[in-house]
């Protein structure tokens, strides 16, 4: 159906995914839009194994996010004290709808900008809410 409604996007391709890489590849792409002013740390935990997924979606999704929080920190990349921090770590004995998984993985985007504005905060967790005209949605 997605295929018929958006012929444009390409089908799935799962295979075996390392998400340091996948973390890499956006930190590169965003480094590279933003040069100055921008720290990308890493917190990577290196036991995470392969897992299968689709390594280009997961890229473009973690792009959407991280992008989101740097054009957030607009002020500060301009100071030159933004930062965001990537983090991996193994979570486990997880529940996903009524499927347990005795491993999963968290993926942390964390930045040190202002935050949700008290005037949207109760809004914000709504996915159509957007914090300024013509601003990306919240990650």
């Amino acid at each position: 159906m997605d295929r018929l409604l958006a012929p444009h996007r390409r089908a799935h391709v799962v295979g075996d995914v390392n998400i340091h890489e996948v973390c890499e590849r956006v930190r590169t792409l965003i480094l590279a839009e933003f040069p100055r002013g921008l720290t990308l740390q890493r917190d990577y935990d290196i036991s995470i194994p392969e897992f299968r997924g689709d390594r280009e979606q997961l890229i473009q999704a973690l792009l959407n996010i991280v992008h989101n929080a740097a054009q957030a920190l607009h002020e500060r990349i301009v100071a030159g004290d933004a930062r965001i921090v990537l983090r991996t770590r193994v979570a486990r004995q997880v529940t996903f709808g009524k499927q347990r998984y005795r491993l999963a993985l968290e993926l942390h985007v964390i930045d040190n900008g202002p935050g949700v504005p008290d005037s949207i905060r109760t809004a914000s967790s709504s996915r159509w809410c957007r914090g300024a005209r013509a601003a990306p949605a919240w990650g």
